[in-house]
């Protein structure tokens, strides 16, 4: 009785293990979509915690903006409902030295839900979905 009360002991943990992987994780990669203008809209999260925006073509990294663009995911400050997180885009450079905060929602493994507009600001409401790109 006791080896089965181990063995399901040792399942337990590889089942808890197995799952063990965060958001930070599932969300880096390229994910593409359509903007709020209609235009392409692109995000790149590196694994490093870079981040490349891309809108029509327009491209907003740390390059462009003469230092780094960062991103990372704050699981602990969710909206109401729980399902959006934010997402913290840090700039600091010579062109650009802010921090901004986003609602994203993922929907699955392969698509999620961007909001344009800053936490707060009016444009807050407007949400552009994305699919990960295979690349």
């Amino acid at each position: 009785m006791k080896a089965v009360w181990k063995l399901m002991a040792a399942l337990a943990v590889l089942i808890i293990v197995g799952c063990g992987s965060s958001t930070n994780e599932s969300i880096v990669g390229t994910w593409s979509g359509t903007g709020t203008e209609g235009l392409p809209f692109n995000l790149e999260f590196a694994e490093s915690g870079d981040l490349t925006i891309v809108e029509n073509q327009n491209v907003v990294n740390g390059n462009a903006i003469g230092g780094s663009l960062q991103w990372r995911l704050e699981e602990n400050l969710k909206d109401d409902s729980g399902d959006y997180i934010t997402l913290v885009i840090e700039a600091n450079g010579e062109a650009l030295n802010k921090t901004k905060q986003r609602w994203v929602r993922l929907l699955g493994p392969d698509k999620m839900e961007y909001a344009v507009g800053d936490k707060g600001s009016s444009e807050e409401e407007s949400f552009v979905l994305l699919s990960r790109s295979n690349d």
